[in-house]
């Protein structure tokens, strides 16, 4: 695991996912995707690195998974501009020295002078230092709205892949082959179900479909729609 010292000179907990990892990542249609990925990490080009697709595609499992990755003693840092964003962009300082960055939810901080400014910053010194940058945004860096125009087309420079969200088919297979895996079963009915009524982002499936097996040994019944009504009944009353 990266050296995390970065988290905690920001003070915030920006990295909390383990269960991330590039082989628990389905790829779906999304080979390419995986192996820049792995090439970013291995030291290959391309250095500059961007992801773009729609929320629950699977961008913020792969950044995650890709500083997982990253083998010790290397630094690594998570960014996830989102919550970043209503803070100063002085909260970054000292970070251009990190070789492996990853910027995710690029959009949020565009427009804002002081967050494009210290990014364009951040770049250059990651340019300068051998540092490698991944970045992810909903849409293409096109459709983007810049404020610094410069900022846009130092990110241009690197390599534009669009992730794409599992279709129905692919998050039934995927489904199937982690109940094999798990020693359990998931009917037809069932899994109809977890995609009717429950978060169809690919790793929010995992874990749920986890719990409901811990919860089937644990009970000693098989996996059904009244099970998982108990189980989404009794996480959504906890505080």
């Amino acid at each position: 695991m990266a050296d995390r010292f970065v988290w905690e000179q920001l003070g915030l907990e920006l990295f909390s996912h383990e269960k991330y990892t590039l082989s628990n990542f389905y790829p779906g249609a999304n080979g390419e995707v995986l192996a820049a990925i792995e090439q970013w990490i291995a030291g290959g080009e391309p250095r500059l690195v961007h992801l773009w697709g729609t929320a629950a595609s699977g961008k913020t499992h792969l950044l995650q998974a890709a500083i997982n990755a990253i083998p010790e003693p290397q630094r690594a840092i998570y960014l996830p501009l989102r919550e970043l964003c209503e803070q100063a962009p002085d909260i970054l300082e000292g970070i251009e020295d990190v070789p492996f960055v990853v910027v995710d939810d690029l959009e949020y901080c565009l427009t804002a002078a002081q967050w494009e400014n210290r990014l364009f910053s951040l770049y250059n010194q990651q340019q300068n230092n051998g540092g490698r940058l991944i970045l992810a945004s909903r849409r293409r860096l096109l459709d983007l709205e810049f404020g610094l125009r410069d900022l846009q087309s130092r990110f241009e420079s690197g390599l534009s892949l669009q992730v794409r969200a599992l279709d129905d088919d692919g998050r039934r297979k995927l489904m199937g082959d982690k109940a094999r895996a798990l020693g359990c079963s998931l009917s037809e009915t069932v899994m109809d179900y977890l995609l009717r009524h429950c978060s169809r982002d690919a790793s929010d499936l995992m874990t749920l479909i986890e719990a409901l097996d811990k919860r089937s040994l644990r009970h000693s019944r098989a996996i059904s729609v009244p099970m998982i009504k108990e189980h989404l009944a009794q996480s959504d009353a906890k505080p």
